[in-house]
C-alpha cells in the first residue's frame, strides 16, 4: 500500500518492496507480463520522502539486486522498491554456481540512552543513528506525524524544513555513492544510435544488438536516483525499448535528461519480446523509417 512506503519514508525505517509487475489496469492481464508499474514506482506515496527505485535486467541481475536493496534500505533507513516483472518471476533458467552469502548490510547503530533522539539533525548524510528496536535501555517515539529528534509530533515550521532536507539528503549522499557502472551499463557506447531501455528486454535487445551494426544498448538499472546520461546520449539518435503503453521511461528521460527520443518501441499484449520482432524494429529505427511509435505484437 502507498501509505506504507510513506510511512517507512517519514520515520526512516529500512524497508525493501519488490515490485513484480503483470498486466494492469486494476486485474488487467493477471497471469501476463508487463512493464506498467514503472511510474506508480517512482511516485507511490504520499508527500516527498527519499526512496531507491532499481530494476533487474536478467535472473542474475534479479539475485545481485535484492541483496544490493536490502543493503541500501539498512544504510539509508528508507523504503527501496526492487522493479521486476512477471517474466524474471517466472523464468527457468540453469545458471553457474554463485556465492549466495549477502554481505553485511553495517547499519549506523547506537548505544542505547533514555530518550534517545532517533532523528538527530547532525548527520551529514541524513542519516541518523538508531537503537535496534528491543535492545534494553533505549527507547524513543515512532509516530506517523512530523517529529523533532526524539519522534515527539511537532508542527514547528522551522523544525519541519531542517527534518525534510535531513532526510532528502539521504538521496544525494546515495547518489554520490553510487558508481556509474552501477546505475547504468552501455554496450557499444561508440555507436551513434542508442537503444535505452531497463528490466527484462535486456536480453531481448542484446541478442538484437548483434544483428544491427551501429547501434547500442543503454540499460538502466537505477530509476532513483536517475543517472546522468547527458554524456551517454548527447549527440545521438535515440529509442526507448519498454513494455508499457505510454513510454514511462521515456517520459522519465525527458524529465531528467532533458533528451526526447526519437522513436518508442513498446509492448503491451502481456507477452514478452521476441528477438526477431526486436532486431526488426531496431533494423527500421537504424535506417530511420521506424517513426515516433512502434507497437510490438507477436505472441499467443
Amino acid at each position: 500500500m502507498p501509505e506504507a512506503l510513506s510511512f517507512a519514508g517519514l520515520v526512516e525505517a529500512p524497508l525493501v518492496v519488490t515490485l513484480y509487475q503483470r498486466g494492469g489496469p486494476s486485474t488487467g492481464l493477471p497471469t501476463r507480463h508487463e512493464q506498467g508499474d514503472l511510474l506508480f514506482a517512482l511516485f507511490a506515496g504520499h508527500g516527498e520522502f527519499p526512496k531507491a527505485v532499481l530494476a533487474s535486467g536478467s535472473v542474475e541481475e534479479m539475485f545481485e539486486d535484492a541483496a544490493l536493496a536490502l543493503r541500501l534500505a539498512w544504510r539509508y533507513q528508507m523504503p527501496v522498491v526492487h522493479l521486476a516483472d512477471k517474466h524474471l518471476a517466472q523464468v527457468q533458467k540453469a545458471l553457474s554456481p554463485f556465492d549466495p552469502e549477502v554481505p553485511p548490510a553495517e547499519p549506523k547503530t547506537a548505544e542505547p540512552e533514555p530518550a534517545f533522539p532517533r532523528y538527530r539533525l547532525a548527520a551529514e548524510d541524513g542519516v541518523s543513528p538508531f537503537v535496534p528496536v528491543g535492545a534494553p535501555g533505549g527507547h524513543y517515539w515512532i509516530t506517523s506525524d512530523e517529529h523533532d529528534e526524539h519522534g515527539h509530533i511537532t508542527e514547528d515550521p522551522e523544525l519541519r524544513v531542517s527534518m525534510m532536507d535531513k532526510r532528502l539528503h539521504k538521496l544525494e549522499a546515495l547518489r554520490a555513492e553510487l558508481a556509474p557502472e552501477v546505475m547504468y551499463t552501455h554496450y557499444r557506447p561508440e555507436a551513434p544510435l542508442v537503444v535505452v531501455g531497463w528490466g527484462s528486454v535486456k536480453e531481448a535487445a542484446l541478442a538484437a544488438l548483434e544483428e544491427v551494426p551501429g547501434l547500442g544498448y543503454l540499460q538502466v538499472r537505477f530509476l532513483v536516483p536517475f543517472p546522468d546520461l547527458g554524456e551517454a546520449l548527447a549527440g545521438k539518435r535515440v529509442a526507448v525499448l519498454e513494455q508499457n503503453a505510454t513510454g514511462q521511461l521515456a517520459r522519465l528521460i525527458r524529465m531528467e535528461a532533458g533528451v526526447r527520443p526519437e522513436t518508442l518501441i513498446l509492448k503491451y499484449n502481456g507477452r514478452p519480446m521476441t528477438i526477431e520482432e526486436v532486431t526488426e524494429a531496431f533494423r527500421a529505427f537504424a535506417r530511420g523509417e521506424a517513426g515516433p511509435r512502434v507497437a510490438l505484437r507477436e505472441g499467443v
